[in-house]
């Protein structure tokens, strides 16, 4: 459960950040949203899916860290194994609220229900004189982050949508034993598609820096493999 109030610096000078584990969002997660500048060093982790949300029939752009439902290869109580951290699941008790006097505008917001908040050990989030200590800014530019990669995140798959570059695809993976197992409900970029791109549309998502991204999800697949290998404990 989430309540966020707008942060204050006397109302929440007290306040500190704790976390007794670097990913506790990760558990029980096969897949983890991205946002589509994090596509590139995500790559290097995951396999990078599309998938459609049963409950809204909107494509959200993920990272494969697990093959089966609620598991990923990536967590542990040791904490988290990959390299990158994907930003949605990074400990925050931050986010940006819209300001009740004017819709246009956020404010910084406190989620004075996160598990995350203490008063005694931890990350302050106000100096003794009341600033901002540096761990907040971090938490701010968190927020900052999450909620840009929001916008453009839609925007991209809107994009890739539209030129039809949205295939859906079962991915297939061989354990050492020999068997074959097929997992479904996935989307990737088509390639040939991507690649008879008629120009104006390739010089468009070259024009709004979406080539990089393109190209890291396509590439990603191979990661499939690194799955695999960490599933049965290579």
């Amino acid at each position: 459960m989430t309540s966020f109030v707008p942060l204050d610096s006397v109302k929440h000078a007290n306040q500190r950040f704790v976390a007794s584990h670097p990913c506790p969002a990760a558990d029980k997660q096969h897949l983890i949203p991205l946002g589509v500048g994090e596509c590139v060093i995500a790559s290097a982790d995951f396999p990078i899916v599309f998938v459609k949300d049963h409950n809204t029939g909107q494509m959200r752009l993920t990272a494969l860290v697990g093959l089966k439902p609620g598991e990923s290869v990536f967590y542990s109580d040791e904490g988290w194994s990959a390299t990158y951290v994907p930003l949605s699941i990074r400990p925050s008790v931050i986010a940006l609220s819209p300001s009740p006097s004017d819709e246009e505008k956020f404010v910084v917001a406190l989620d004075i229900e996160s598990p995350f908040l203490g008063t005694t050990d931890g990350h302050a989030l106000f100096s003794p004189e009341g600033e901002k200590t540096e761990y907040l800014q971090y938490q701010i530019d968190l927020a900052q982050d999450r909620h840009a990669q929001s916008s453009i995140t839609e925007t991209f798959i809107a994009d890739l949508i539209e030129s039809d570059l949205l295939r859906a695809n079962t991915l297939t993976i061989q354990p050492k034993d020999g068997s074959t197992h097929e997992l479904s409900g996935f989307y990737v970029i088509d390639e040939k598609v991507m690649d008879d791109l008629p120009n104006e549309v390739f010089q468009s998502f070259r024009a709004k820096g979406y080539l990089a991204n393109i190209y890291a999800i396509r590439a990603s697949m191979y990661r499939l493999d690194n799955l695999l290998r960490k599933q049965q404990g290579d």
